[in-house]
């Protein structure tokens, strides 16, 4: 017979749980926000072949959002005039509520490397989706 415990993790963290800001802004139009970091790290062989150690290499971040076109369009409003997108350096916010808790994972030093928006016959709404380059993403408990 199945046991009747209930789930030990409780309520999950979904798409409604998260709040973003970009720029200093609240970006409330977003349909993707994507965050990822990547440390090199291999093997280190000496005699034999088993490794002996590890070696670690470079740390690597990159993050990207997606934002519906009057949302872009907005953020471009504070881009100073004569600047570009690519110009404007900052920090992106993004909060996940799980519960009673609250996590912030805050990706530092962001520039717009890649807005790239794709148009095609039928569509409702415009996305625009910003690659970012970022230096480092911090995560903490709030």
């Amino acid at each position: 017979m199945p046991s009747l415990t209930p789930n030990k993790f409780g309520t999950f963290t979904g798409w409604n749980q998260l709040t973003c800001n970009l720029f200093g802004k609240d970006v409330e139009a977003f349909t993707k926000f994507s965050v990822s970091e990547k440390m090199d790290v291999e093997n280190i062989y000496a005699a034999g072949n088993m490794p002996v150690g590890k070696g670690f290499g470079n740390y690597e971040a990159s993050a990207n959002i997606t934002l519906k076109s009057p949302e872009f369009f907005a953020l471009m409003t504070s881009v100073a005039p004569g600047k570009r997108i690519h110009d404007v350096t900052g920090q992106l916010f993004g909060l996940f509520e799980s519960g009673s808790v609250i996590y912030k994972v805050t990706v530092h030093n962001v520039v717009v490397t890649n807005p790239n928006i794709e148009v095609s016959q039928g569509d409702k709404s415009i996305d625009i989706d910003l690659e970012l380059n970022c230096s480092h993403i911090t995560w903490e408990k709030v």
